[in-house]
């Protein structure tokens, strides 16, 4: 989540190497569960100390139909932070929210496969990539932004740093 001053301007698949038809065909329910998760629970929390320009790492979890997020962590708003699926030379006025004609938060997704994408996904990744394959029936995971699933990795995973603030 791309946030200048106090504003969700900007969603990136964080393993945008990875396509994931799932998350495409939840695009719109995605974007309005990330902006109210950033309404209610982050912009009250950070937005009133230096954290109201950052990009903001998230793991959605949908279990049993209902999202949740986890904060994974708080980057600083500079080229050094990864912009994953937006590009910091080309398009800061859009993360910015300055681009005119933009509908914000814009969200972008891994639309398609990319060749020799699976080469660079460690092991691990590829067997959580398949457990949640097969979980079509019962408990959903959605690997989304980064997340380190609490049912892969265990509790640890969202509960350290600055997770325990949101819901």
């Amino acid at each position: 989540m791309f946030v200048f001053q106090n504003k969700l301007n900007a969603i990136s698949q964080y393993a945008y190497q990875l396509h994931l038809p799932r998350l495409l065909e939840l695009r719109p329910q995605f974007i309005d569960h990330i902006r109210d998760f950033y309404d209610t629970q982050l912009r009250p929390k950070l937005g009133t100390n230096t954290f109201k320009t950052c990009v903001v790492d998230i793991a959605v979890l949908s279990i049993d139909g209902k999202f949740q997020s986890k904060v994974i962590e708080v980057n600083p708003f500079l080229q050094t932070t990864d912009g994953a699926l937006f590009s910091w030379e080309t398009e800061r006025d859009l993360l910015e929210g300055a681009r005119a004609g933009v509908d914000y938060p814009t969200l972008r997704l891994n639309e398609k496969n990319r060749m020799g994408v699976l080469v660079m996904v460690p092991q691990g990744w590829k067997d959580v990539i398949e457990q949640v394959e097969i979980a079509q029936a019962g408990i959903h995971l959605v690997l989304f932004f980064g997340a380190l699933l609490d049912r892969t990795m265990g509790p640890s995973a969202s509960s350290s740093g600055i997770g325990s603030i949101a819901s």
